[in-house]
């Protein structure tokens, strides 16, 4: 029960960070938010790390866990920033169900590439469901064919592409991280993770020669903290889920932000919850329970 409740407590966690950081996407670079919401979150992790957590242990890891640590790490990196750069581009409410319906797709086959398992026709049907939703979800409602709607549908487009690659990679990277939690404690291991994240993103914003702190207004820097703290707290919570029950569980239950963003974004954020967005939404949550049978 603990794994299960870590992570539903994941899914809120990264719901509620999405929502905040879209909220400066149009005034700051892609990479540049990235970077700014990992150091929050590495530091995070770390102060849990010395206080919930023997941080010693990180000494006695062998070097192949520390190395599937570091990929996993540059793999999360890269669905992380792509996530930022879909919110940045079109509707949290729309990037979310895409992210997390792709998410479980990529999840199940490179869980299945892995462990040679065959691929039932439940998993089959859930996956067609999926992509049913996603499809519903990068639909567009405009029935004029303008311009305007032919750079927006660009954008939706763009959008859903980046949403595509955080799915993937975030798969990837779920499989490669469930291998060393049985092998070091979780805090740990989502605060050495974070820390390469960090310097890998910090050291191409230093090459590019973009990372600059002006420009940034007291709600901006509160706005990015928040989003920062609470995308730490899905990692630490993420990590902890895949510490106490399956992979295929904390995908599942993960993958259930959308639910948790979509109310948030239609309060807040003023966002518009179109039908063919509910039905999608509705599409890639059965599509979750099929894989489940």
């Amino acid at each position: 029960m603990l794994g299960e409740i870590l992570a539903l407590s994941s899914a809120i966690c990264i719901g509620l960070s999405n929502v905040f950081v879209k909220n400066v996407t149009p005034r700051f670079g892609t990479l540049y938010l990235t970077a700014l919401r990992l150091a929050v979150s590495l530091v995070m992790a770390i102060a849990a790390g010395f206080i919930f957590s023997d941080m010693s242990s990180l000494l006695q890891m062998e070097f192949k866990y520390f190395a599937i640590l570091l990929i996993a790490g540059f793999i999360m990196m890269i669905g992380h920033t792509a996530l930022v750069k879909a919110i940045s581009l079109d509707d949290v409410s729309r990037v979310a169900p895409a992210t997390t319906g792709l998410y479980i797709l990529a999840c199940i086959l490179v869980s299945i590439l892995v462990t040679d398992n065959k691929v039932s026709w439940w998993t089959a049907l859930g996956g067609l469901l999926v992509l049913a939703g996603v499809y519903l979800i990068s639909k567009n409602d405009d029935s004029k064919f303008t311009l305007r709607n032919i750079f927006s549908l660009r954008l939706k487009l763009y959008a859903l592409i980046f949403a595509s690659v955080t799915g993937l990679f975030w798969a990837i990277g779920a499989v490669f991280t469930d291998i060393v939690v049985d092998q070091v404690p979780p805090i740990p291991a989502a605060a050495i993770r974070l820390l390469f994240m960090t310097m890998v993103i910090m050291g191409v914003l230093a090459y590019k020669r973009s990372f600059v702190i002006k420009g940034l207004s007291k709600r901006d820097i509160f706005v990015i903290f928040v989003s920062g703290l609470f995308l730490g707290g899905a990692t630490l919570t993420f990590i902890g889920a895949l510490a106490a029950t399956t992979p295929s569980i904390v995908v599942v239950l993960n993958s259930t932000y959308p639910f948790f963003v979509a109310p948030l974004a239609v309060i807040w954020l003023k966002e518009n919850i179109t039908k063919h967005v509910i039905i999608g939404m509705v599409a890639c949550f059965l599509g979750v329970l099929t894989t489940l049978i």
